[in-house]
């Protein structure tokens, strides 16, 4: 409905049988490229900004985010990307959702990971679909990790289990029992590994505090 009501053009992917078919939820790669995924014209830059200049061994997967109407690749940059530009109305936005929140935004990231591979966090690739950077009056630094979901479900498989997972659970202080495996099953595991992955960047720095956010519309019941 909104991208007829847009009057963009109906988009196409490869089904099972190798034939290409039509779909309303995709658009084409050209109106992709102008920016059709986007709510507004300074959004669309903002993503193709973020695609070009991502930190080394992000994830960005373009298709998605240019011609995927239902993804959170690009929900994530159509909800954040404003606040990247005003980073003033970014600070405001957190003080309504946040009723502890104190700080001033600094600055706004998306795909991002405080060091991917490295053993002193998570030892492998986790990120956040977003990272609000924010200081506080009394000088504390701190972040708001967001993790989105648009028409996406809990049921991604879990990666491949390492011992650090583990180990970081056992002493993070955030789970009742870090040894239940309902943390370790595919959809939950994601947000594990994402909140041992804040916990982190407290206890080792660069941060004094932080909070993490999951992102996506009430419907998705999930």
């Amino acid at each position: 409905i909104w991208r007829t009501d847009r009057g963009l053009p109906i988009g196409s992917y490869v089904g099972e049988d190798g034939k290409r078919k039509h779909l309303g939820s995709r658009i084409p790669v050209a109106a992709g490229r102008a920016g059709g995924n986007f709510l507004t014209a300074e959004i669309a830059h903002v993503a193709r900004r973020e695609s070009i200049y991502r930190e080394l061994g992000a994830m960005i997967d373009e298709d998605r985010l240019f011609t995927n109407l239902l993804s959170s690749t690009a929900m994530v940059v159509n909800v954040i990307g404003p606040l990247k530009l005003e980073l003033a109305q970014a600070t405001c936005v957190l003080h309504e959702l946040i009723p502890s929140f104190a700080g001033t935004v600094t600055q706004v990231l998306f795909e991002h990971s405080p060091g991917r591979g490295n053993p002193l966090f998570l030892g492998d690739y986790t990120a956040f679909d977003a990272l609000i950077r924010y200081r506080t009056p009394e000088g504390r630094y701190g972040f708001v990790a967001i993790e989105a979901k648009l028409s996406e479900g809990m049921s991604e498989p879990a990666p491949r289990h390492r011992d650090r997972y583990d180990e970081i659970a056992g002493t993070c202080g955030l789970f009742a029992d870090p040894t239940d495996a309902a943390l370790r099953a595919p959809g939950v595991n994601q947000l594990y590994r994402e909140q041992m992955l804040a916990q982190r960047m407290v206890d080792v720095g660069p941060y004094d505090e932080g909070y993490f956010m999951l992102l996506g519309p009430a419907l998705n019941h999930h």
